[in-house]
């Protein structure tokens, strides 16, 4: 069962306490922080953390001023501002996609969604259509945190479950609110809405609000119905992340603090309501560090990885909501309901467009590119297997995949994947895909992303990809010792013609052929690689030598081939007379499945062909 570390937290406990309490928990953390405007709980989010933190907000300039103040106090710690307005779905995905360029900045421990508009006075539509505060508040960070997810799979494997975690903050809300499903964006008289849906009339009357049952607009009310997603936006994100990743998401309530921009927008009459209010202990008043103390809480104590998702004493999801650095139990049934929570996460979807599915966390790293190479090495083995002098042209869809893989292998610089040219030559792949309907590599079947493919195709290890390549193809062409020489003794080659009774009969005398040699450099090897596979008959290989693909891998030297022989000596070794290939067998050879009926369930429902499949 959760629970927390420290019993004694409570509603006036500071954040410098609690950051102090779980020290051990914040270093070498990567953190990003939405809302960070000096005054509000997120920068005191950040003071607390003094680690690596990622800065989000809609003003470049308060972000500035933030970060200045943060400098002065802590200039050792690295900050980084992320520009994104959390109201409008391109901006927010303009601000993914710079994320997820960040070569410097792979992976993300913790993302703190902090920031938050209340009060909008006028009902108010975002330009996509949204309710201005559900747009902000939910959709915003919801989009934002699931675009970016793949960040967060990099930095949770290997670790403890618990260890990344997504924090919502919200507020009181879920103990007095549940969604408005059949009404989002207030267009009906509450009055008119179903008996679950009612608000919470008498609340409103405390707060200034006259005669709302007539009225289909409260400011409070769509602020509330707001950060009652929050809360169910965690419990989904726990279903689909929690067991498979171990990323845990939790909801806080900061409690109410009066000097935060978040009242920027209420009347005076309703200020001088809340004030009341918390004269009569339905608030209590905080400072800004006691605000920050509960997201703290929900950040770092490991006790919370508990249990999560059980019922407790009839309420469901116990742990997903806390108040005041301890877990609540006051949030009503229908904000904390499971099914409320799908419902939501749904929802998002359909607004947003975007339906995320991520799969098991190798399909966005090395692993994932490597197991779409293995189908490609399938079919390339099987043609080099019926005559080892003559190696069979793919189809036109394979070549032009294998083409502009090689364009994306000329176009990294080593050690610079952010370089212009790269990042074009990416975006020409996937357009080029999708025109011409071909799935490449980075091809998920149910969440065709490119957001996605941009993270996959970023990481993409060519160098290692290549060199495999180059072997599968050399031990095919040269069986008789060209491999064994490979491996046995350093990896220097020589370019020649090859002589007469080593050609292909459709060849010509003219144009040389690559082979191996006891002399030379790797380079030779390299260049073998996808010109091989991709064209098959010399003439075309001669007039493509200025752009072998090894002109720009920088593994030249023979310390650093031997490095790569030796992390893919098991399929150097595999047969390359082998003419029956089974893909389902590579994949288990190569350690990404313990057998093949796990293998079988990894490839289908992933990114191969079915070409490929039927053929090997």
């Amino acid at each position: 069962m959760a629970s927390t570390t420290h019993s004694e937290f409570g509603a006036h406990t500071e954040a410098v306490e609690v950051a102090k309490a779980f020290s051990d928990r914040i270093q070498g953390k990567t953190i990003l922080i939405t809302g960070v405007n000096r005054g509000g709980i997120g920068f005191a989010t950040a003071h607390a953390f003094v680690t690596h933190i990622i800065l989000a907000g809609r003003s470049p300039s308060k972000a500035n001023e933030s970060i200045d103040e943060l400098k002065t106090e802590f200039p050792n710690v690295d900050y980084r501002f992320l520009e994104v307005d959390l109201s409008s779905q391109d901006s927010v995905r303009n601000a993914a996609n710079e994320v997820l360029s960040w070569s410097n900045i792979p992976m993300i421990d913790l993302i703190i969604n902090s920031a938050g508009i209340m009060a909008v006075q006028e009902r108010t539509l975002s330009k996509d259509g949204i309710e201005l505060h559900l747009a902000t508040n939910h959709i915003g960070h919801w989009l934002l945190s699931c675009l970016i997810m793949p960040t967060l799979i990099k930095a949770a494997s290997g670790k403890p479950k618990g260890s990344v975690r997504i924090v919502n903050v919200t507020s009181k809300s879920p103990t007095v609110s549940s969604m408005r499903w059949s009404d989002m964006n207030f267009n009906k008289k509450n009055k008119d809405l179903p008996q679950e849906e009612q608000p919470n009339y008498e609340l409103f009357k405390l707060w200034g609000y006259k005669n709302s049952e007539e009225t289909a607009y409260v400011p409070l009310d769509g602020y509330n119905r707001s950060k009652v997603a929050n809360v169910l936006f965690g419990i989904e994100a726990n279903k689909r992340l929690f067991e498979k990743y171990g990323i845990l998401t939790l909801a806080c309530h900061p409690g109410v603090i009066m000097t935060t921009e978040l009242a920027r927008n209420f009347p005076k009459e309703t200020l001088g309501a809340v004030k009341e209010l918390g004269s009569t202990g339905f608030y209590t008043h905080k400072s800004l560090g006691a605000g920050a103390s509960t997201s703290l809480v929900a950040a770092l104590d490991p006790k919370l990885a508990n249990g999560v998702g059980e019922t407790c004493d009839g309420s469901e999801n116990y742990g997903s909501f806390l108040a005041d650095c301890q877990i609540s139990t006051e949030a009503k049934p229908l904000a904390v309901s499971s099914s409320e929570a799908e419902k939501l996460w749904k929802f998002s979807e359909k607004v947003t467009g975007e339906t995320f599915s991520w799969l098991k966390s190798f399909f966005f790293r090395t692993n994932c590119i490597t197991l779409a190479i293995t189908g490609i090495r399938a079919w390339v083995r099987r043609g080099l297997a019926g005559d080892p002098k003559v190696v069979s042209s793919p189809t036109l869809r394979e070549r032009h995949e294998l083409a502009w893989l090689t364009l994306l292998l000329m176009g990294k610089e080593k050690d610079d994947t952010d370089s212009p040219r790269y990042g074009s030559l990416i975006e020409q792949f996937m357009n080029f895909c999708e025109k011409h309907h071909i799935p490449g590599p980075w091809h998920l079947r149910h969440r065709n992303s490119k957001n996605i493919a941009r993270d996959i195709l970023g990481e993409i290890p060519w160098d290692l990809i290549t060199l495999t390549l180059s072997f599968d193809v050399v031990s095919a062409r040269y069986p008789a010792g060209g491999l064994s020489n490979v491996l046995t003794k350093p990896p220097q080659f020589h370019l020649r013609s090859p002589p007469e009774s080593r050609r292909s009969p459709t060849e010509s005398a003219g144009p040389p052929l690559w082979e191996l040699d006891d002399a030379g450099n790797l380079e030779a090897l390299l260049s073998i690689s996808l010109l091989s596979m991709l064209a098959p008959d010399s003439q075309t290989w001669r007039t493509r030598t200025s752009h072998a693909p090894w002109r720009v891998i920088g593994h030249n030297t023979t310390a650093e081939a031997e490095e790569k022989i030796a992390q893919f000596k098991k399929w150097l070794t595999y047969p390359a007379n082998q003419a029956e290939l089974n893909i389902a067998d590579l994949v288990v050879e190569s350690g990404l499945a313990s057998s093949v009926e796990e293998a079988n369930l990894l490839i289908i429902p992933a990114f191969l062909h079915d070409d490929i499949l039927e053929e090997s």
